[in-house]
């Protein structure tokens, strides 16, 4: 008798992900028809949030395949050409997203934390890190921190071309002796 040796167990992100798609998956042909127009209203909403969350997730996931170097195996150069490759997308949509990813992956978890939460979009979550990125060096770690976290509250009520001029007069706000 021959013994087979167990797969190793899913993680429960992989579990979590396969979970998601068959939930979506099961309501794909569904009539929205008998939707009321406030049950609209809010299902759009949190599709909306839920939409952050599993681009949060997906920009984690994408991180941890750079880390890993997931595309060694096939020779590619980059995890971001790997993952274009693999997914059809652009190289530069793919680039753009793995850039975004290596950010939140570093010391930029409070904008990782409002995207997982459903409370900035991924525009936002994009112009907030980019904003960061942009201010001078002479900038202390604390002021960074504020302006991240002014930034996102302000998310709340403004889109991410607003939030792109905010990022721009933020230490004028924040930190006036610095800008």
């Amino acid at each position: 008798m021959t013994v087979m040796a167990r797969p190793p167990a899913e993680h429960v992100v992989s579990r979590a992900v396969a979970t998601m798609r068959t939930e979506v998956g099961g309501v794909a042909d569904s009539s929205l028809w008998a939707m009321s127009p406030a049950e609209a209203a809010a299902t759009l909403i949190e599709v909306t949030r839920l939409s952050a969350q599993v681009a949060e997730l997906a920009l984690r996931v994408a991180a941890h395949a750079e880390t890993v170097q997931v595309g060694d195996a096939t020779g590619a150069v980059a995890t971001g050409a790997w993952w274009a490759h693999q997914t059809q997308q652009t190289r530069l949509a793919a680039a753009r997203s793995m850039h975004l990813a290596v950010a939140l992956a570093g010391p930029r978890q409070r904008v990782r934390a409002a995207l997982a939460a459903g409370e900035l979009n991924l525009d936002q979550g994009e112009v907030i890190v980019q904003a960061l990125a942009a201010l001078p060096g002479v900038v202390t770690d604390e002021v960074l921190t504020r302006v991240e976290a002014h930034l996102i509250t302000q998310a709340a009520q403004y889109d991410a071309k607003a939030l792109r001029v905010l990022g721009r007069r933020a230490l004028e706000v924040i930190a006036p002796e610095v800008g």
